[in-house]
């Protein structure tokens, strides 16, 4: 996924408590061969969604992905407590100074986290994620 999402492994993953609130709403995507068929007659509101946001290629399945997904309210912005938020990953190819400024922004910050740094294996397609 870093390759995919986080600009050729230069981005930051963030790391969320499991077990707050927001993150009990988490839906697990579907992985498939072929695309869902969404029935406008038979399905349900819910099932359109679902099979509409929730499925992806059978290729990606390696990725284990879950989707927080609001449509009731549209778009907005999420808020979640300082506490929630565990850790940073930054990526293999991260510049330094881009670490120094998340370092000199969490400085400022009185909850703990954790800051890992992912390194690419150089005999298989693996990332190793070490704690910095």
């Amino acid at each position: 996924m870093w390759s995919h999402y986080a600009d050729s492994h230069q981005g930051i993953c963030l790391e969320f408590d499991g077990d707050f609130a927001l993150m009990t709403h988490a839906m697990k995507v579907k992985y498939a061969e072929t695309r869902p068929v969404i029935n406008m007659y038979q399905d349900n509101h819910q099932t359109q969604l679902e099979k509409a946001l929730l499925t992806k290629s059978l290729e990606w399945e390696y990725e284990d992905e879950w989707r927080l997904i609001s449509y009731d309210e549209g778009p907005r912005v999420i808020r979640f407590r300082p506490q929630n938020l565990t850790g940073l990953i930054f990526g293999a190819q991260v510049k330094t100074d881009t670490i120094e400024t998340v370092k000199n922004w969490l400085s400022k910050r009185t909850e703990p986290i954790k800051l890992y740094k992912t390194e690419v294996c150089k005999s298989t397609y693996k990332l190793t994620i070490i704690e910095i």
